[in-house]
């Protein structure tokens, strides 16, 4: 898989107005492949976070599926956290690592350490809707 390919969807994509998640990997069927969403985040009251996931990305087979429409609202309370040990460049390099030989305790340890730690729960919010079969809001783009 072509990671920079994918990080030239993420942008080509993406709304003036909405932040993207870095792509993660998941495996589904023995088949791993990469998501990423798209994202806003609001403060709501002095200590509460909500994290708003707009639109999620599925790149699999070399076919791009998005799912405009998803509304997926995360409530959490903002607790003190550390900077991401990992730049975009070096969580890169380890997710191609990742996909050759996929675990998703490796998978969330890795984004553990490249997103600041209340965006976890957002990360496994899309993977809950990416694995869930019945989900029709799922549509193919061309890219």
């Amino acid at each position: 898989m072509i990671f920079e390919k994918i990080v030239g969807m993420i942008e080509r994509f993406r709304k003036l107005t909405s932040m993207s998640s870095l792509p993660f990997l998941l495996e589904d069927k023995g088949e791993t492949f990469a998501i990423w969403f798209y994202y806003d985040v609001h403060q709501s009251g002095e200590r509460e976070v909500e994290i708003q996931i707009e639109k999620i990305c599925v790149f699999r087979n070399n076919r791009l599926f998005t799912s405009d429409g998803v509304n997926i609202i995360i409530r959490d309370i903002l607790t003190a956290y550390e900077e991401p040990i990992l730049s975009e460049g070096e969580y890169l390099t380890h997710l191609e690592s990742i996909y050759r030989r996929y675990s998703r305790d490796d998978m969330f340890t890795l984004l553990s350490r490249a997103i600041i730690a209340p965006l976890l729960c957002a990360y496994e919010a899309a993977e809950v809707f990416c694995k869930d079969e019945s989900n029709s809001l799922m549509t193919e783009v061309q890219w």
